[in-house]
């Protein structure tokens, strides 16, 4: 997500490459991360959160990661666009996809052209963040958009590879949201 949203220009005229900014901000986030938080305090924050998967047991992460499940899959697209992501992602190895587009193409064939944006967006999201264009999020915002809708889309594509990884490090089959 951070890889598709962020440009190289993190701060307005290119601030982050100051020294001054960057020292700053480095004792700003120091001090946020030394913080004493106790685990699952915010819990109650995350509102509906649906099962906490099997492999994070009784820890907190276990209902965090179900709250995050639950946010990325109330995204904007259709049950076709959602299962052209899933099953690319699910047939996804973890390495870059080859150059070019027909690993994109060959899966967007079976949709409905309005559907093909938001599900190109989300499969970009999910395999290859870095290759998302300044067009694509266009082609998405003439059918999705609101910035909610975009940031749905980009969710349920990124959480779509955030799954498929959990199910291949556990040995488990991916949930199909």
């Amino acid at each position: 997500m951070v890889s598709v949203l962020l440009g190289h220009d993190v701060l307005p005229g290119n601030l982050q490459r100051s020294r001054t900014v960057r020292s700053l901000s480095g004792r700003a986030f120091a001090r946020t991360v030394q913080r004493d938080l106790a685990p699952g305090a915010s819990l109650p924050l995350l509102g509906d959160r649906g099962p906490s998967p099997s492999w994070a047991g009784e820890s907190p992460v276990g209902p965090a990661y179900a709250a995050l499940r639950t946010a990325a899959t109330r995204d904007p697209l259709d049950d076709q666009a959602r299962a052209v992501v899933l099953d690319a992602v699910s047939g996804s190895d973890g390495t870059h996809p080859p150059l070019g587009e027909t690993w994109l193409a060959g899966p967007l064939e079976s949709l409905p052209e309005a559907a093909e944006p938001g599900a190109r967006l989300a499969m970009l999201a999910a395999l290859a963040p870095y290759r998302v264009t300044d067009a694509d999020v266009a082609a998405c915002r003439e059918r999705h958009p609101s910035d909610a809708d975009l940031l749905r889309v980009l969710a349920f594509g990124a959480f779509a590879a955030t799954d498929h990884a959990a199910a291949l490090i556990t040995g488990r089959t991916a949930r199909r949201t």
